[in-house]
């Protein structure tokens, strides 16, 4: 019978463009989601894991004698060219401008809320570089929970300016090893390596993975060691021309190096070192997780990717760890000693490595259980969402017990009542009071000394 003339005809391509509409809808909520987790995650972990004095009552160290007190005396630029301990701390620099515009009182709140805002863009450009990856989110949101939940990011790094550069060198250090799997560089990932290579002395690390991406042939990877390379230029310039205060002076040999990494690492990283058991089953995990996804690869039937391709994306993962262990070693070999903020890195970036693996494996699993017959469909949907999920409960059972924790800023002082109590002295004439900060039981006397013009606004 032949077709009226009313009767629509059938139309593939506008379905199929709904099709694309609507998984385009999906992709952005599913990236809304994801963003807003990430957030309210580095967001909430920086201003809840300290105990006593909270985060944000607390001024840490060279957040007040050096950035802080810079932002009062000079102006931005000045502040932006003169090293500190050898090198250019441009982000921490830059966002210690915040503590001159406001009453000197809630300085904390707003060193505080900067390094979160700065930490939270971090991870999030980390956890979009995850989920493009993996094509899972759960893994993007389990490699920026890495970021801020180790212990030595509640103990010491995250909530304030000054040890920023460990966040920001963990996230682009990832970041660029996810692009060696062929994934294309965004802006967002140039700004992330830019601004960690005017921020970190391990600028250099930057550049080699940056070029190791344009041997490999990596879109955008020309541009992003071109922008990695200039950030860096200004920074090996300070290195080269101001002069790094050796803080230890200790023999770095090999045993040293593997007793530091036993103890401050294996034992203690990532939970604290009140967890030990949950800490030694971190690596046996990993390496459970990278032989798994490494079988599921070789079980690629024929026709597939090439050997190259999956030797690459197996390589993400494992040099992510690596560079952590890398980082750990040179800081120690450099600084002629261990210091516990070096635990960062190789705890970090080993979670991270984690949150890759399992996202890929789950992924991996997606496509070849199907393979294996027609009883393994539902199978094949529910073991990868099941497998991610359950890392993210055991992580969090983890973490969980450790959350709230004695940091070293736990004892104040108190900065807002130290204000306050330096008020009676600009009453009485003085130009500036001097302020105590964080920590407190260091032998040195960190302090930041504020103008009474700016107390009694």
């Amino acid at each position: 019978m032949a077709e009226s003339p009313d009767t629509p005809a059938a139309d593939p391509a506008g379905s199929s463009g709904r099709s694309d509409v609507v998984a385009q809808r999906l992709r952005l909520a599913r990236m809304v989601v994801l963003a807003a987790a990430v957030v309210i995650l580095v967001v909430g972990a920086t201003f809840l894991r300290q105990q006593a004095i909270p985060k944000w009552r607390t001024v840490w160290a060279e957040d007040g004698l050096i950035f802080g007190q810079c932002a009062y005396d000079q102006g931005p630029i000045a502040c932006l060219v003169t090293p500190y301990q050898g090198y250019l701390h441009t982000v921490p620099r830059l966002a210690a401008e915040v503590v001159p515009i406001g009453n000197p009182a809630t300085m904390g709140l707003r060193l505080t809320a900067a390094a979160a805002g700065v930490a939270a863009l971090a991870a999030l450009v980390l956890a979009l570089a995850v989920e493009g990856l993996t094509g899972s989110a759960i893994a993007g949101l389990m490699g920026a929970a890495a970021l801020v939940l180790v212990y030595q990011a509640g103990r010491e790094i995250s909530g304030n300016l000054t040890n920023l550069h460990w966040i920001l060198l963990a996230a682009a250090s990832a970041v660029l090893l996810t692009t060696w799997s062929g994934r294309r560089s965004s802006i967002a990932d140039m700004v992330l390596v830019a601004a960690t290579a005017l921020t970190s002395a391990m600028a250099p690390v930057l550049v080699a993975l940056a070029l190791v991406s344009v041997a490999l042939r990596v879109p955008r990877a020309r541009v992003m060691a071109a922008v990695t390379v200039v950030a860096t230029a200004p920074q090996v310039l300070a290195m080269l021309l101001s002069q790094r205060v050796s803080p230890g002076h200790d023999t770095v040999t090999i045993g040293m190096l593997l007793d530091s990494f036993r103890m401050y690492v294996v034992d203690s990283a990532w939970f604290g070192p009140g967890q030990v058991a949950w800490n030694n089953l971190v690596l046996p995990i990993l390496g459970a997780a990278i032989a798994a996804l490494a079988l599921a690869l070789a079980l690629e039937p024929a026709g597939g990717r090439s050997r190259a391709a999956r030797l690459r994306l197996l390589a993400v993962p494992v040099l992510t760890a690596a560079t952590g262990l890398a980082v750990f070693v040179v800081a120690i070999v450099v600084n002629h000693g261990f210091y516990y903020r070096y635990q960062y890195e190789p705890s970090a970036l080993s979670l991270i490595a984690l949150a890759i693996t399992v996202g890929l494996l789950a992924r991996e699993l997606g496509r070849l259980l199907p393979r294996l017959g027609a009883t393994w469909g539902l199978t094949a949907r529910v073991i990868p969402v099941g497998l991610l999920l359950a890392v993210v409960l055991v992580g969090g059972l983890a973490f969980g017990q450790g959350f709230r924790l004695q940091a070293r800023a736990s004892t104040g002082p108190n900065t807002l009542a130290a204000v306050d109590a330096g008020a009676a002295a600009c009453a009485r004439g003085a130009a500036s009071v001097r302020v105590l900060v964080s920590p407190s039981e260091d032998p040195k006397t960190w302090h930041i000394d504020v103008p009474c013009a700016a107390v009694r606004r």
